[in-house]
């Protein structure tokens, strides 16, 4: 296929293989006037299969084209410092991908016109994995009528390994369980009863929530407490120690805490 250089009216440059109509066509490399540069394959003068653009302030993507745009599967990043990677469609992120952002932390699941829609996984910058439900980038189960939402954090450090867990839900009276050494998060009103710990809330008032948190270890522990709107409540629990396991001979200590923030 033919080779050429072609300096366009409209100030853009473009070298690389053309048909006989002279349409960039085959591979070639496209400068724009703006300042961008696309570096891949064309098709009758238009982006078509694979390639790089990069935009003159300095985003790029590298991935599949049909007719113009971004179509298939790709990766961008982008000049913040977040990035990418995943499907695309009708030229934007659309479809299941990860994308990191700067703080670190991740999202990978599904996405509609750039945000996060349906479900997927968070991954926080210090490893944790919280599972979640968007719809048009709202937390599915945020929608509670002006009622206030509470966020559980509960740290725990047993056998000298250290879990993080974290519930997020609208606050209505009753009580729900969460596993043990898994990270969830969800709508605890329409799950299965699980086990390992008990948080149950016992008033909500447009100004905050009173609620009862039972650990079940060796021994079970219960507190009363009360949180309110703008405000986190932090709560130790007392160290524990177990001894005389069968066929192991030691003593584990476990320390807890726990952190509730009302929305």
């Amino acid at each position: 296929m033919a080779q050429r250089t072609i300096r366009y009216k409209n100030g853009d440059y473009y070298k690389g293989e053309v048909n006989r109509h002279m349409l960039a066509h085959g591979k070639g490399v496209m400068t724009y006037n703006n300042g961008s540069v696309y570096d891949g394959e064309f098709k009758n003068g238009i982006r078509f299969g694979a390639g790089t653009y990069k935009s003159a302030d300095g985003d790029e993507y590298i991935g599949s084209f049909r007719n113009d745009i971004p179509e298939g599967y790709g990766r961008a990043s982008y000049i913040d410092g977040s990035r990418y990677e995943g499907e695309w469609h009708h030229g934007g992120i659309n479809g299941k991908g990860v994308f990191t952002y700067t703080s670190g932390d991740s999202f990978e699941g599904h996405f509609k016109e750039g945000i996060r829609d349906g479900e997927g996984v968070y991954v926080c910058a210090d490893g944790s994995r919280i599972l979640q439900r968007y719809v048009d980038g709202k937390l599915a189960f945020e929608d509670g009528g002006g009622l206030p939402v509470i966020t559980i954090v509960d740290e725990c450090k047993r056998y000298g390994y250290f879990h993080h867990f974290v519930c997020r839900f609208v606050a209505k009276v009753g009580e729900f369980r969460y596993k043990d050494m898994q990270v969830l998060e969800y709508d605890p009103w329409d799950c299965d009863s699980i086990f390992e710990r008990t948080f149950t809330i016992t008033e909500v008032t447009s100004d905050g929530v009173s609620f009862i948190y039972k650990r079940q270890i060796s021994e079970a522990e219960e507190r009363i407490e009360r949180v309110t709107r703008g405000r986190e409540g932090a709560f130790e629990n007392t160290e524990t120690k177990i001894g005389g396991m069968e066929l192991i001979d030691f003593n584990y200590r476990q320390e807890a805490s726990l952190s509730v923030s009302c929305e």
